[in-house]
């Protein structure tokens, strides 16, 4: 075919398909009308000249929720007086954050040319600003020029040579109402929407405000919290700016916990005083202002007696009311402070119960037992500090009467107040179920966390329905006194990655517990230092019946030990150790790093850092020169070929031993050395009967107390002689049934799990029990026998654990150690003395 023939062809076929595409093209007029809504639908949108799609339910969502940059009020009538137009204060909205004007904007606003019109425009930003936006002078009709990115409409202006006027605002003046309260208002001549005629009270501008809600600004210095009855749906709280507690920082060096003096007060800004409740309306914002529940004000105005700090209720009652209550929703909480009386004082300083479609940003909490407490379904919180809370920093829990799913946390920041009198963060599934439910935590995430100076890190408690995928990522631990990271047995589908911890006092660093079938526990990246005191190990795995997975974990100066029973169920690659290691670790040999078994310089076996090679070798510190192996046993009983183990010591060539394992016909497994010609059977038999023929051995059993320990197993004394290390040095677990005897304002008490670990002289014990106080407002107090009694009792041990104390009220239990083999928990009732559920967690030496 000629060039010219193909050309032609070509154009031929083009001019086809372009007719195809002209023929078959529709307008929009021209296709077939969608006569029922479909939500999932998309539409064709342009963002910036780039084209994209649009569902359409998410623009009925976002309607719906008032999920869009909007103006939201302005506080009377827009004035033109010549070229000036005022804008009285006006409130906006742009991605979920208020602002707002609090005095009158004047902006002038010059005539067109003679002859000539424009189209002006006013428009909010970010930075509580209205400005003006200058559109083309034109003879006809003139153009409205485009709205600025990260602005909001306020109105459009009509400028002719000799005029100014200008639009309504795009929502209508003052959509919703607006009512200032003021420290130096009049609720007897104050009036909605004027500035100039604020509010003393905020009940007074709620009672002001129409059923459907409005915007209550309040002004700086300090108002009574309003009685939650009067909260109306749809309600917009807006202080003048977060108040801080008195409070003084003295630092002397990064490695010393800071000398904080105790807060009373809140002060600056915005602040509300007493218990701040919003009670099953929905659409509430609250932003910019303190909630003050601190001693001052309790002992002043409250008799000392406690209360809440910020709560947001959807509870009908303390039963299971999921079914015929629906959630409170829709609730917005911005740059908000919350002060308590005290860091043992039973209260929260925020509490969400039964929500959906609720979200923090910039939360700063003070004393309580609980700091921020998340019950709820979809709830997303930014941003949160919290000082000196003796149960918990943050709680994610659900229970029977508030299921708890799918909620973020991002960037937390937990501390104490005084010496250690702060927890850290739990994950807890409370109650049971309720009607065939189960009521476990689901799919909680918490990431960028940083604590420090506290009671305990992380810990997973499970509960009588479990936690249910938890994710915990990116953390740094420092200086807490008890348990870094701790997941109990009775959760599942928990992972810990990207951890960094640095000094923990007592207890295992690391603590993961995986005991039933669907339990699965993961931890990546993870690296622990200065956990290495006295019964303490930087890790603790037991895995049986669960499974627990290790990627890269790390110790330079503490035990890792693992627990894995006879299915050895704890398995990883990377895990290394510059102390002791103990256990079964099932290792992936295709990875970089593991730890392998290796023989020391006394013919000892150890465990010991090896690097493993590609081929599923290793090189191993301090182990004998040669190389071991399992390779297939030969029909004539001579070595066969196989994968190896090459150890080095920096032996020369010529002095290097090598050593393998056979594994005989009759499942046997044999040891041969290497003579430098051929392998010799060295007579150590390993007989699959699981009896073991070794070379007879001398040994003594070692004295209660140790010197030194220098293996797993065996140590050799100063004079050579081996010893048995006594069994009651190794780790062991277990479960028991304590004895439980009253000993004040006590009545019964109903048992339901105890578990206990022992890791050299430490013993750590978890209890869960149901126990009914005799009555209110008195000390409780009740003792409970120890799994493992101890050996020499010196004085009273106080507080060697912790718990909470839950029927409508979490009281903090504190446990002592009373005698060799009991010990006692206390906590003080408060006017509900119903039964309640204890979960206690101790530790003590044996």
């Amino acid at each position: 075919m000629g060039f010219e023939s193909f050309v032609t062809e070509r154009l031929a076929a083009i001019t086809e398909m372009l007719n195809d595409y002209n023929t078959n093209a529709k307008t929009i007029a021209e296709l077939p009308p969608q006569n029922t809504l479909d939500t999932s639908s998309l539409i064709h949108v342009s963002r910036a000249g780039i084209s994209e799609k649009l569902e359409i339910q998410k623009i009925i969502t976002a309607i719906l929720n008032y999920e869009f940059n909007r103006l939201i009020s302005i506080a009377g009538e827009i004035t033109v007086l010549g070229n000036d137009v005022t804008v009285p204060p006006a409130i906006w909205v742009m991605e979920n954050v208020h602002y707002q004007t609090i005095t009158d904007t004047v902006i002038n606003v010059p005539y067109a040319e003679t002859g000539y019109t424009r189209n002006d425009i006013f428009v909010a930003n970010k930075f509580s600003q209205i400005f003006k936006v200058t559109g083309p002078e034109t003879e006809g009709i003139s153009p409205t020029p485009a709205i600025p990115v990260d602005t909001v409409l306020v109105t459009v202006l009509n400028v002719t040579d000799s005029t100014v006027s200008y639009v309504p605002p795009p929502y209508g003046k003052n959509q919703f109402s607006i009512a200032f309260v003021e420290i130096n208002g009049d609720d007897s001549s104050a009036e909605i929407g004027k500035v100039d005629k604020p509010f003393l009270t905020i009940e007074a501008a709620l009672d002001a405000l129409p059923s459907t809600g409005g915007v209550i600004k309040i002004g700086i210095g300090t108002f009574q919290s309003p009685d939650k009855t009067k909260i109306k749906a749809n309600c917009f709280f807006i202080g003048s700016g977060k108040p801080y507690p008195n409070i003084t920082v003295n630092y002397t060096d990064e490695t010393s916990a800071p000398n904080y003096s105790s807060p009373t007060k809140l002060v600056g800004g915005t602040i509300l005083t007493g218990n701040f409740y919003i009670d099953k309306v929905d659409n509430v914002q609250v932003s910019d202002l303190g909630i003050d529940c601190g001693k001052d004000f309790i002992d002043a105005f409250r008799a000392g007696v406690t209360e809440e700090g910020l709560t947001i209720n959807g509870v009908l009652t303390s039963a299971n009311n999921n079914n015929t209550m629906p959630p409170i929703k829709g609730i917005r909480i911005n740059n908000v402070s919350s002060l308590n009386y005290s860091a043992t004082a039973p209260r929260h300083a925020v509490l969400v119960q039964d929500g959906f479609d609720i979200s923090f940003t910039n939360i700063s909490t003070y004393f309580g037992v609980h700091g921020i407490a998340l019950k709820g379904r979809n709830i997303n919180a930014n941003n949160l500090q919290c000082f000196g809370h003796s149960t918990d920093g943050l709680i994610i829990k659900s229970d029977k009467y508030s299921y708890a799913s799918d909620i973020s946390v991002n960037n937390v920041f937990i501390t104490s107040i005084g010496s250690f009198d702060g927890g850290g963060i739990i994950f807890e599934s409370g109650g049971d179920s309720v009607g065939g439910t189960d009521n476990r935590l689901y799919r909680a995430n918490v990431n960028n966390v940083n604590i420090r100076f506290a009671k305990f890190g992380i810990i997973d408690l499970g509960g009588l329905s479990k936690t249910d995928n938890i994710n915990v990522s990116n953390v740094n631990i420092y200086n807490v006194s008890a348990s870094a990271i701790y997941s109990r047995s009775n959760s599942k589908n928990v992972t810990f990655s990207n951890i960094n911890i640095d000094r923990v006092s007592t207890g295992n660093a690391v603590t993961l517990i995986s005991n039933s079938s669907d339990d699965v526990k993961t931890l990546s990246n993870c690296v622990v230092r200065n956990a290495n005191g006295v019964g303490q190990n930087g890790y603790f795995f037991n895995g049986v019946g669960g499974k627990v997975n290790l990627v890269n974990v790390f110790s330079p100066d503490s035990n890792i030990v693992i627990d894995g029973g006879s299915t050895s169920n704890v398995s990883g690659y990377g895990v290394k150790t510059s102390a002791t290691f103990s256990g079964t670790l099932l290792f992936d040999a295709t990875n970089a790093t593991d730890i392998l078994p290796s023989i020391d310089a006394n013919g000892l076996i150890k465990k010991s850092l090896a690097t493993v090679s590609a081929l599923g070798g290793g090189v191993f510190p301090n182990g004998v020169s040669g190389k071991s192996l399992s390779a297939t046993f030969g029909a004539s009983n001579t070595v066969g070929s196989g994968s190896f183990f090459a150890l080095t010591n920096g032996l020369a060539a010529g002095a290097q031993r090598q050593m393998v394992s056979q594994l005989s016909a009759s499942n046997d497994i044999i040891w041969f050395y290497f003579n430098g010609t051929t392998f010799v059977n060295t007579g150590l038999v390993f007989k699959n009967t699981g009896a073991i023929e070794l070379p007879s051995l001398s040994l003594t059993t070692a004295p209660a107390t140790s010197a030194a320990t220098y293996d797993v197993l065996t140590r050799n004394t100063s004079t050579g002689v081996t010893e048995k290390i006594p069994s009651s040095r190794l780790a062991a677990s277990g479960t028991y049934t304590p004895t439980i005897t009253g000993i004040a304002n006590y009545t019964s008490y109903t048992f339901v799990s105890a578990t206990y670990t022992i890791v050299g002289e430490s013993v750590t014990v978890l209890i869960d029990l149901t126990v009914k106080p005799t009555a209110a407002n008195l000390l409780t107090e009740f003792s409970i026998s120890l799994p493992v009694a101890v050996a020499t009792f010196v004085g009273t041990q106080a507080s060697i654990g912790v718990g909470t104390f839950a029927n409508t009220d979490y009281l903090a239990v504190r446990v002592s150690k009373t005698n060799s083999t009991t010990a006692k928990a206390s906590f003080k009732t408060l006017s509900d003395i119903n039964s309640g559920s204890i979960s206690l967690m101790f530790t003590y030496q044996k």
